[in-house]
Parts: C-alpha cells; sequence; structure tokens
C-alpha cells in the first residue's frame, strides 16, 4: 500500500484542483503542506480493497463504509453493485469533496439497462 500511496497523493493534487478548491477531497484533504494534504485519501484508495457493511440490508451507496468511517454517517452496506455509478462517485469525492456532483457524461451501457442476474453483468460501452 504505502508503494502506491505516495503516487495517488500526487495525481490527487491535480484532481483537487478542477473545481477551483484545494483541500476539499471528502473532508480528507487538510491544510497542511501539499507533501501531506492528500495522504490520508491517498491512504484509503491505495488500500484498494471493497469493504462491506454485512449488517446493513441497504446496498445503495458505492463507498458508504468508507465514508462512515471517516464521520460521514449512513446505514448503507457499501460494497458496489453493476447499477451504481462508481466512477462518478469517484470523481465526485476526489475533485469536490461529495458523493455527488462531477459527472463522465456515461449514464448506462450499450442496451441502457445494467444487470445483475444476467452474466456478463456488463455490456458493451454506448459508441
Amino acid at each position: 500500500m504505502a508503494e502506491f500511496s505516495s503516487l495517488i497523493a500526487s495525481n490527487l493534487a491535480i484532481l483537487d484542483g478542477l473545481d477551483g478548491v484545494c483541500g476539499n477531497q471528502l473532508n480528507l484533504a487538510g491544510p497542511t503542506p501539499v507533501a501531506g494534504r492528500y495522504k490520508a485519501l491517498a491512504n484509503i484508495l491505495a488500500d484498494d480493497q471493497l469493504y462491506v457493511n454485512t449488517a446493513s440490508g441497504t446496498c445503495n451507496q458505492y463507498l458508504a463504509v468508507e465514508t462512515t468511517a471517516i464521520g460521514i454517517a449512513n446505514t448503507d452496506c457499501g460494497g458496489r453493485t453493476p447499477l451504481e455509478n462508481s466512477i462518478d462517485v469517484t470523481y465526485s469525492v476526489v475533485a469536490v469533496g461529495a458523493l455527488t456532483g462531477v459527472t463522465n457524461g456515461i449514464t448506462s451501457d450499450a442496451d441502457g439497462t445494467a444487470a445483475l442476474t444476467v452474466f456478463p453483468f456488463l455490456d458493451r460501452p454506448v459508441p
């Protein structure tokens, strides 16, 4: 994890500036000098595991367990399904410090529906 954390941190600095405000990434980026500002979020991303709250029966928010760990209360199980736009959530977290707000513009796969019961779960991209 430590091997990649510093590389991720340097790139988080670039993404954090997309909205013109540095230091507003998901309550983790701090006012410390740039070298340490992105360390906490970089460590979470470098961990590269998907955490799931098995005590919850509601599973609608990607990164829910991780956000609970830093003080954003919710009762979601976390994890992610093909129904969730995890890329938009990730972009929002690293650019504007929220779970929503930034989009890549892709709202569905080629046939317009993501599947939870038919394999493969993901269809070809929309051209």
